[in-house]
């Protein structure tokens, strides 16, 4: 049996150690990853909640764009006035209401609110448009759905799409 001594054993057992030490990414001199980068900053808040005038857009300090909503007039107010400015500076679209209100907002947009409730963005698509002749679309669905049931309906559409003069 060879005689070990036990400077080589130390030797040995700090050679171990060093050669751990590399392999898990410890001891000096050894670079190790740069940590993640801050998250970005939040987006602004999408409430309006005093009166004043507001940008809208993508740039710093601005209100992104989409549809806003409110609950009408603040509290002793006759109304909740609105107005909306878009970029080459032509009212695009304004209302004094005293219930629930909607508007989009474009970027390059100024809108202003003056005693209303807040503005919170509503991240939905605004509802459909209803047509200007929904009144015959109305009376179309009425008599179809009617007609299973014996209306006079019927009869009535039928006399719209009769010539005149007979």
């Amino acid at each position: 049996m060879k005689h070990v001594s036990r400077s080589t054993v130390v030797a040995a057992g700090a050679g171990l150690a060093l050669v751990l030490g590399l392999a898990l990414g410890a001891g000096s001199g050894v670079a190790t990853a740069d940590p993640a980068p801050p998250p970005p900053p939040p987006p602004p808040p999408a409430v309006i909640g005093i009166d004043g005038t507001y940008q809208i857009g993508t740039a710093p300090g601005q209100l992104p764009v989409g549809g806003y909503e409110t609950g009408g007039p603040i509290a002793g107010a006759n109304a909740c006035n609105w107005l909306v400015v878009d970029r080459r500076g032509a009212v695009r679209d304004n209302a004094a209401t005293v219930a629930h209100a909607r508007v989009e907002l474009q970027d390059g947009d100024a809108f202003t609110t003056k005693n209303c409730q807040a503005w919170v963005l509503n991240t939905s698509p605004p509802p459909l448009p209803i047509p200007d002749w929904a009144p015959f679309a109305a009376v179309g669905s009425a008599a179809v759905g009617s007609a299973a049931t014996g209306s006079v309906a019927i009869p009535a559409i039928i006399l719209l799409l009769l010539p005149v003069g007979l």
